[in-house]
């Protein structure tokens, strides 16, 4: 709590006290359709809040000099400011709007003038759509002039606030020439009536409100166009003249209400996104203009990207890194797209680009959607393109990294662009790299990836003299020592950490209650941590009606933490939708499965639910289960699904048709929609330990964002027992974790019994296999062994692992450095293999490997075509398949397509084939997967759809593309035309699609569908001729124009689907509005 001479004589507990009751009331508002009991505000709790909201006020005005006061003397004033205002704003939320429309109206302008200044604008705009009774005045249709202005501009600034759309700032302009042109009716009849106060009073009141209403206009044009430029000069000019009215018609509560409105209207201004383009160049002010314009338009930067932007220097070109640890809700990628424009304005004359490299492949959709979106206007002219997740690099993608390359954004994985890192980019294109924007960088953390991405950046750190780095990661504690790392100079952080949330969130633990029959059990709620320390729920909160929340008995839901999930899934979707989240995908199936029995078909189906469960049908057969579960709002995502199907549930649920999202736990990993309430039956991944405190608080954040509930509900599933209870605790009270390189665990691990660290021997493990690679680059890069040996201590500084390391066990390190310059000695008598293993990604001694295996397989060119590849005789791919499943990179990923099943070269290659070959979804299950009797078939198709999606398309993929790369491989590349090398070099591209030509792989590059991509792919070939390297964008355009009619021209045979329902899909894919 702030100090100040109010308070004081208030008394401290009496503050806390209204901020509590406030509190208990936001809850009991929040939980009204899911609690059977209710809190309200008594009288005493009412005056409490009113004397406590008294005192706060005063403060505010005795502070008001100083909200805007930029010197550092001032800091602790206006921080105490801007807590009043905050906290006042919290206490006038839960009291009763008056009655009266003049005393309603007045109330609502402080109300929100307390929120903007508080920092809680985006709270008011929530607060404006769940209180329909602030809307509810009808002032501006009185006969009475004064009335009649001062209603209008009531109206216009609930228009300013809220901001929906261009269409409110445009009915604030709309509003103020009403004005004028009702000035002339009604105004001198106005000032001729008969008053109990002078003519005078009356004018200078008027005088007061017309100032009023052109600092209005002019505000609500500033946020829709950026004028007047000199905004700030304005409304000070407007607002004074109109205090100085108030005061001349002694109204003095109007002159304290224009002061509060005349600071809000600053902070607004300032909040603007015009604001940044007078500090930065012209492609921000143009970017600014689209955004501002588009369908879903941005006007004002949350508190976390201002501060960003204005205060803590994000598009200062001194930094080289920039960490950015905030909340998920802050607008964390809005922030990439300022820093991308300013790179590539500052590297504008050398055609530098940029990478924003993401954790998945749907990520990579998403992502380049949205630039699209907002950078790839026509106004903006930025190209962005995509590479997909797969390790290689094929034909079409080659091209794009061409000398006369003309894209500006790449987005892709971490993995794809250590290779483009690897194969000397820069020098390939002529281009600078300018800028690596690294979203969810905590994943530099993660066991299985980390190493690989933390090695990626100390590459380009290394290698590319001019790029710069954004980090953008929630929660960790020590962002500065990862800004140091890769800029020791002049690092950058900018981090909000817990202290900024989009709304006010509610974490806790949900438990079962007997009942005293089996079918009488209730549910019960327990806060352990919350916001901020007011918000207090009772000890245990009963959630529910009389009937228990599922059709279970006692017996069954007592131990299972999937059907508590269920339950309470159920019970809290009534107040907006939920992710219901399960530990596995067998869970998952089960969770949803319940909540259908429990739920009932809606009346009217939206279209656009139907466009998708058609869509599905096509995909995944007619029997798919998720189909048959969309008609009750019920939702699934997990890995056993396509990425274009979770890209839809994601959708459905953004667009409010989904109640409930059923997903396993690694939903975490950088999905972004919101919801109201968030509920997990575990906190642990599939299969191994827990999950990292920060997956959960990123999960966690998003229930409560700004555009959704006032309050965020999370909950967890517990048994009825302490030592469950007392996990979850311990759990939830970690906020945050250090983001820690793997390469110290790597090493603890690999020296826990006592030996040496010895690098030849810990190659065959895949995280270590990353490290080597490292090596082996770097190697290539330096003068031979002395140069590299005489520099190992240098190569290793510039990775993370091991400058923690150094600082923690000095000794540790030195014995990393030794190991360094002992397998040194190794790759010094293979310099060959050094070169391919820094060509493929493969570690020196799996390349060898290969090489010697590939040799007895006898290949020839004929061979590498996909007639022949993919074709009745698979004995190559077969063979091929054996070679990849003795390669450590690999290996286990295709181990686990196989299964169970024996003959897994075999299986694997059967599989690949018939992929390629077109072969759908529910054939492939049926075929591979429904071996065992009784197996659920939507369980087969979620382990189809795993196995191919999640590792045979990445495994596969990058495993023919090394293989064709290596001797033996019966290929001389040197003797082949470019057409003959975009062909071979396209072959393992087409496993990662699942297609069998040129011209339908073209089709899924842009995202159209499986079922559709070779017919339209045809067509494509009809029209344009042939393929080359440009025919990706061709096709991009060439998509653009198709007509309904053209789509329907290529629907699969018997599909149900339309082609206008592909257009309509396909557009959404690619972020087309």
């Amino acid at each position: 709590m702030k100090r100040h001479w109010i308070f004081d004589a208030l008394g401290e507990e009496k503050l806390k006290q209204a901020r509590q009751i406030a509190d208990r009331y936001l809850v009991s508002r929040a939980m009204k359709n899911v609690c059977d009991s209710q809190t309200v505000i008594s009288e005493d709790g009412l005056k409490t809040i009113e004397k406590a909201l008294e005192a706060l006020e005063l403060v505010g005005i005795d502070l008001q000099g100083v909200a805007f006061d930029p010197k550092k003397d001032k800091r602790d004033d206006r921080e105490c400011f801007h807590w009043v205002c905050r906290e006042a704003f919290f206490l006038m939320r839960a009291l009763p709007l008056p009655k009266d429309e003049i005393e309603r109206a007045k109330y609502v302008l402080r109300l929100v003038s307390f929120a903007y200044l508080g920092q809680r604008w985006a709270d008011v705009k929530r607060w404006l759509d769940e209180n329909p009774a602030a809307w509810e005045v009808k002032l501006k249709e009185s006969t009475e002039w004064d009335k009649r202005l001062f209603g209008t501009i009531y109206d216009s600034w609930l228009y300013l606030i809220r901001k929906k759309g261009w269409g409110d700032l445009n009915k604030v302009t709309e509003n103020i020439v009403c004005l004028r042109e009702e000035q002339k009716q009604y105004e001198k009849q106005y000032l001729n009536e008969d008053k109990s106060v002078s003519v005078k009073g009356a004018a200078w009141e008027v005088v007061s409100l017309y100032h009023l209403a052109k600092a209005t206009e002019l505000l609500g044009q500033y946020m829709l166009q950026g004028t007047p430029k000199e905004i700030q000069e304005q409304l000070d000019f407007h607002f004074e003249k109109g205090i100085f009215g108030s005061q001349n018609a002694f109204l003095m509560e109007m002159e304290i209400l224009m002061r509060w409105l005349h600071l809000t209207s600053k902070q607004m201004a300032f909040n603007s996104l015009w604001m940044v383009v007078a500090r930065v160049n012209s492609r921000v002010k143009t970017y600014v203009e689209i955004i501002t314009k588009s369908s879903k338009p941005m006007f004002e930067l949350l508190p976390p990207q201002r501060a960003a932007i204005l205060e803590q220097g994000l598009l200062e070109p001194a930094h080289r890194a920039v960490v950015v640890d905030m909340p998920t809700s802050s607008g964390k990628t809005a922030l990439a797209e300022f820093r991308i424009l300013q790179a590539l304005n500052q590297y504008q004359d050398q055609q530098g680009w940029i990478a924003y490299v993401v954790p998945t492949r749907t990520l990579v959709n998403q992502i380049s959607a949205r630039l699209r979106r907002n950078l790839g206007h026509p106004n903006l002219n930025i190209k962005i393109v995509k590479m997909s997740g797969a390790v290689e690099i094929d034909g079409f993608e080659d091209a794009i990294l061409a000398k006369d390359s003309k894209f500006d954004v790449l987005v892709t994985t971490p993995e794809k662009l250590d290779l483009i890192i690897r194969d000397d980019v820069e020098k390939k294109m002529n281009r600078p790299l300018a800028l690596v924007v690294l979203d969810e960088a905590h994943n530099i953390g993660d066991k299985e990836r980390g190493l690989k991405i933390e090695l990626l950046l100390s590459t380009i750190r290394r290698e590319c003299d001019d790029a710069r780095f954004l980090l953008l990661t929630p929660y960790i504690k020590n962002s500065e020592e990862v800004a140091g790392w890769l800029d020791p100079e002049s690092p950058g952080t900018i981090s909000f950490e817990l202290l900024w949330q989009p709304n006010d969130r509610v974490v806790g633990y949900v438990c079962p209650v007997e009942g005293t029959k089996p079918r009488e059990w209730k549910l019960a709620y327990k806060t352990l941590m919350t916001s901020h320390a007011t918000i207090d729920l009772p000890d245990q909160l009963l959630l529910g009606d009389l009937e228990a929340p599922l059709d279970i008995t006692w017996s069954k839901v007592k131990g299972s933490k999937t059907y508590i999930t269920a339950a309470v899934s159920n019970i809290f979707k009534k107040r907006g939708a939920v992710i219901a989240v399960a530990r596995i995908i067998r869970d998952a199936w089960s969770l949803a499965r319940m909540l259908y029995e429990n739920s009932s078909d809606k009346p009217d189906l939206d279209e656009r639910v139907k466009l998708v469960q058609r869509f599905i049908a096509v995909e995944m057969g007619n029997d798919f289960e998720l189909i048959k579960m969309l008609n009750r709002g019920i939702g699934v995502h997990h890995s056993g699904l396509s990425d274009e199907i979770r890209f839809l549930m994601e959708w459905l649920t953004e667009e409010g048709l989904i109640d409930v999202l059923v997903a396993t736990t690694t939903i975490a990993q950088g999905i972004n929609f919101p919801v109201s309430s968030i509920f997990l039956a575990s906190l642990s991944y599939p299969w191994t330990e827990s999950m990292p405190t920060r997956d959960f608080w990123n999960l966690a954040g998003r229930a409560g964002r700004f555009d959704q509930e006032t309050l965020g509900i999370i909950g967890i599933a517990a048994e009825s027992n302490e030592e469950n209870i007392n996990k979850i605790k311990q759990f939830v009270g970690q906020a945050g974790e250090d983001l820690v390189s793997t390469l110290g665990e790597l090493y603890k691990e690999a020296t826990k019994t006592g030996q040496a660290l010895n690098l030849e021997q810990l190659v065959y493990m895949p995280q270590w296999s990353a490290f080597v690679q490292y090596l082996a680059h770097i190697y290539r890069q330096s003068k031979g062994l002395t140069d590299f040996t005489s520099n190992a201590e240098l190569i290793m500084r510039h990775t993370y692992g091991y400058q923690c390391i150094k600082k923690k066990d000095p000794q540790a390190a030195n014995a990393i450095v030794q190991a360094v310059k002992i397998y040194a000695q190794k790759l010094s008598n293979n310099p060959g293999l050094v070169v391919l293993a820094d060509q493929t990604g493969f570690s020196p001694e799996a390349v060898g490997s290969a090489i010697v295996q590939l040799k007895g397989l006898s290949l020839n060119q004929e061979m590498w075509n996909a007639s022949n590849l993919f074709g009745g005789d698979k004995s190559q791919l077969k063979n091929l398949m054996g070679v990849m499943l003795t390669i450590p990179e690999v290996k286990s990923r295709l181990e686990e397509v196989s299964g169970a099943h024996g003959l897994k070269k075999e299986m694997i290659a059967s599989i690949t084939q018939d992929w390629v070959n077109g072969a759908t979804m529910e054939q492939l299950a049926k075929k591979y997967f429904m071996l065992e009797d009784k197996k659920n078939f939507t369980l087969a198709l979620s382990e189809c759809c795993s196995a191919i999606y999640g590792k045979l398309t990445n495994s596969a993929t990058w495993g023919m593309a090394v293989l064709q790369k290596l001797p033996n491989s019966g290929i001389d590349f040197e003797k082949l035309t470019d057409e003959q090398k975009r062909i071979i070099n396209n072959l393992p591209a087409l496993i990662y699609y699942g297609v069998g030509s040129e011209e339908a792989l073209v089709m899924r590059m842009n995202s159209v569908p499986r079922s559709i991509a070779d017919n339209i792919g045809k067509k494509f070939m009809n029209e344009i001729g042939s393929i080359d390297n440009e025919s990706p964008a061709k096709a991009a355009d060439w998509l653009n124009k198709l007509s309904e009619k053209d789509w329907q021209t290529v629907i699969p045979v018997g599909a149900k689907v339309m082609g206008k329902d592909y257009q309509t899909i396909w557009k959404k894919f690619n972020g087309i509005e």
